[in-house]
């Protein structure tokens, strides 16, 4: 049986999210994606749509 999750956040809990967060986020800043090439969501506005509008396109 596990023990239940902390009633109350502390402030050492909070620092030590952050921390990782900020980790996280610089490792993310440093990724190399130059040879990733950009989903077709992130085409250009003056490209043709490849396909048909779908059901949820519609919608909008």
């Amino acid at each position: 049986m596990r023990p239940a999750p902390p009633t109350e956040v502390r402030p050492g809990d909070v620092a030590e999210l952050a921390a990782r967060l900020a980790q996280l986020f610089g490792r993310l800043r440093t990724l190399d994606l130059a040879g990733v090439a950009p989903a077709p969501v992130f085409r250009a506005a003056t490209d043709r749509c490849p396909v048909a509008p779908g059901a949820f396109d519609a919608a909008l």
